[in-house]
């Protein structure tokens, strides 16, 4: 009986200080502000051309030109993260959001002519003149990654990070275009288009940080990484055309796209600089700025129906969707 006591207490000896040992680590927590801009396909534009412009069939109008299709510009997000290192060894966690809005508006006069159109040929476009158009887009993109990494380092100048986990990914996407105006006939029109999409998807990720000493705390900072991610896509698109004057007449069409599994393809690239100060034994604070860039095979789905003499006929295509633009980030470790 005392020796299976002493037994006992060896154990929890042995136990109690390899706890105490695991317990030494480092804990970290970060910021980053991101400073992004999306690369996407929007659903719809419009064409401004002369009142006097000829059209004929599929063509696009003669003299005009393309609006509200540029690419948008740069808006903030954040992500923060909580990681624990000890003996190379490090588990960490982050959650990031984007949100992009946006609008645009347009008012052409008496000697100009919006053309419009939801549809996949030019052969049934809404002609307003004079009129105005109003769209606005929404998007968001959310993260979260869980992953274990493994340090190395050699001669105290290059250093590399090897590491594995599970990301979760969402991105949602909705956009809305109204015009008001006079069409060809002299009536008076009123056309609503909306598409929104939702595509979300769960998977493995690997990936291989990089940092080079320079001098003075800088460093040379490189990441890529890889996932792959299942999940579902959803949709919906309508299109809402009322002529209210002097013959009033209305034409409401919708297109729901039901959940279906989908396979995402993600690759994210990272270069820029570091600094860092030690504190202390294992502390320290670190910064850095950069260029990110984050693709995904399957990003926002654009729904449009062939033409308005076929509305029960449509096309549903995935587009890619990429976003890109500079990193800050602030992290400390005690």
């Amino acid at each position: 009986m005392r020796q299976q006591f002493l037994i006992a207490l060896v154990v929890l000896g042995i136990s109690a200080s390899a706890g105490a040992d695991w317990l030494c680590g480092t804990w970290s927590v970060e910021g980053e502000a991101l400073l992004l801009r999306p690369s996407l396909d929007r659903p719809y534009t419009a064409i401004v051309a002369p009142v006097n412009n000829s059209h004929s069939g599929t063509e696009t109008p003669l003299d005009g030109r393309w609006v509200g299709n540029t690419r948008p510009g740069y808006k903030w997000g954040f992500r923060a993260g909580v990681g624990y290192e000890r003996n190379c060894f490090d588990v960490r966690g982050r959650y990031a959001s984007w949100i992009h809005t946006d609008t645009f508006n347009l008012a052409v006069g008496t000697d100009e002519r919006i053309w419009m159109t939801s549809t996949l040929d030019f052969s049934n476009l809404s002609f307003l003149s004079p009129g105005v158009l109003d769209r606005s887009d929404q998007l968001k993109a959310q993260s979260i990654d869980l992953e274990v990494g493994r340090r190395t380092q050699d001669s105290h100048c290059w250093s590399a990070r090897f590491f594995a986990g599970v990301r979760y990914s969402r991105i949602r996407y909705k956009t809305a275009m109204d015009a008001a105006g006079s069409d060809i006939g002299s009536d008076f029109m009123l056309i609503v288009l909306k598409n929104e999409s939702d595509i979300q998807g769960i998977g493995p990720r690997i990936g291989l940080g990089t940092g080079l000493d320079l001098c003075w705390g800088f460093r040379l900072l490189g990441e890529a990484s890889a996932a792959l991610l299942f999940g579902s896509k959803k949709g919906a698109y309508m299109e809402v055309q009322n002529d209210l004057a002097p013959s009033p007449a209305s034409l409401f069409v919708s297109s729901r796209i039901d959940p279906t599994d989908v396979v995402i393809a993600n690759a994210e690239g990272f270069f820029g600089f570091g600094y860092s100060q030690c504190l202390g034994y294992s502390g320290g604070i670190e910064a850095e700025v950069g260029y990110r860039i984050s693709y995904f095979s399957e990003g926002t789905i654009r729904a449009q129906f062939f033409s308005q003499q076929n509305l029960g006929i449509s096309s549903v295509t995935t587009q890619p969707f990429a976003l890109d633009g500079f990193v800050f980030k602030l992290g400390a470790k005690y």
